[in-house]
């Protein structure tokens, strides 16, 4: 127990990972959704508009990169329906479902 105490010590940076993992296993998926959901609901209206700018600089990014490989990794559309899921569960856009209500 001391030898793994020293080295935690020494290497403070794996503290963070490694009890995430460890919470990771041991809470299920559904609770962690949950809460990030409730998360996403307090968060101030002008926080998750700046997410927003942010994410629409990552997507224009991600659409107009010039590539050093294999192209066909992530399409645009796959970048596209993405980044309007993380907008979606910000608040930021209304789900289809939503709006054919």
């Amino acid at each position: 127990m001391e030898k793994v105490i020293s080295i935690l010590s020494g290497n403070l940076e794996l503290i963070a990972p490694i009890v995430l993992f460890i919470l990771g296993i041991f809470i299920p998926k559904e609770k962690v959704f949950s809460l990030g959901k409730v998360a996403g609901q307090k968060l101030p209206k002008s926080v998750t508009i700046k997410m927003a700018e942010y994410l629409d600089s990552i997507e224009q990014g991600l659409l107009e990169a010039t590539h050093n490989g294999d192209k066909a990794i992530v399409s645009n559309n796959q970048v596209s329906d993405a980044v309007k899921k993380v907008k979606i569960d910000l608040g930021l856009e209304e789900s289809v479902s939503k709006k054919m209500e």
